[in-house]
């Protein structure tokens, strides 16, 4: 009975639910081409520093001895560390002054700078196995950041577009999570206020409110499911055709790969059947509060 009704609600409403769908398909494909955009980004990085052979770990100045020493034996227990070099916050001052001038490193000082290990790499390291690195090294108390090709720290001066790009995923994350909720919220709206005459039947014969609900609900998720779907084969279609040139475009080279993580696959699927389950739920108090005509 139920899933006759959630079928007849899709049924009814075909030109808007295809809206919504494809509404939905976008702003998670726009978001899985941006994680596209992010994963090269960093597998880029990655690359540069490969080539260039260069590493820098930025490590607090107040850690304490013993964790300091511990971060640079940990650093050299990987097999294409050839040597490592520790820079004081004194030393990097100095040099940032020499590098940049006076005036662009006046808010600097021997405090607001982190030590800093140089590691020099042997051989060719392989991109995906120096980014996993890099990932576990972030994770490591007391490392505040890594850069690839041997910089210094220089706070704001070392921040360019790359980091500006990685800066907005969890912002563009949270944005197309309220859309999708917003969408689903609306299309369940219209649902039920298209069918109170048969929620009113179904009341007076004596289904509960929850009874009711869970049809919307049903279609709610069917939506989300089918809509993250959707904008997984989008995102797949931008990988296939469009990352190329965008990334030759932003970056001034090919993405070195092609595909999506298995775990950002897995969050926009998650993404867009749970904004879809709590679209839904926006709409219990319209149903709660709703009374049969006398």
């Amino acid at each position: 009975m139920i899933l006759k009704i959630v079928w007849n609600h899709f049924k009814s409403r075909p030109f808007s639910n295809l809206l919504t769908l494809l509404a939905i398909a976008f702003c998670l494909g726009l978001l899985g081409g941006f994680w596209a955009l992010s994963d090269n980004l960093r597998l880029m990085h990655a690359a540069k520093g490969s080539q260039e052979g260069e590493m820098s770990v930025f490590v607090d100045g107040s850690l304490l001895s013993e964790k300091a020493s511990l971060i640079e034996s940990q650093l050299k227990q990987f097999s294409w560390v050839a040597s490592l070099q520790k820079v004081s916050s004194e030393e990097s001052l100095k040099i940032l002054r020499d590098k940049f001038g006076e005036s662009l490193t006046s808010s600097l000082s021997e405090k607001s700078l982190p030590n800093t290990y140089r590691v020099k790499m042997q051989g060719s390291v392989p991109e995906k196995e120096l980014q996993s690195a890099i990932e576990s090294m972030k994770t490591w108390e007391g490392v505040i950041d890594i850069d690839l090709g041997g910089e210094l720290w220089s706070g704001e001066l070392s921040k360019g577009s790359s980091g500006l790009l990685l800066s907005w995923s969890n912002l563009l994350f949270a944005v197309v999570f309220v859309v999708v909720i917003l969408l689903v919220s609306h299309i369940t709206r219209i649902a039920f206020e298209s069918s109170r005459d048969d929620v009113e039947t179904l009341t007076l014969i004596g289904a509960s409110k929850r009874w009711i609900f869970t049809p919307l609900l049903i279609e709610s998720v069917v939506m989300g499911i089918l809509g993250s779907a959707f904008g997984l084969f989008m995102t797949a279609l931008f990988l296939r055709y469009g990352l190329g040139p965008l990334s030759s475009i932003l970056f001034g080279k090919i993405a070195p790969i092609q595909e999506l993580s298995w775990n950002a696959l897995w969050k926009i699927l998650f993404m867009g059947t749970a904004a879809s389950v709590v679209g839904a739920f926006l709409t219990w108090p319209l149903i709660a509060s709703s009374k049969n005509r006398s």
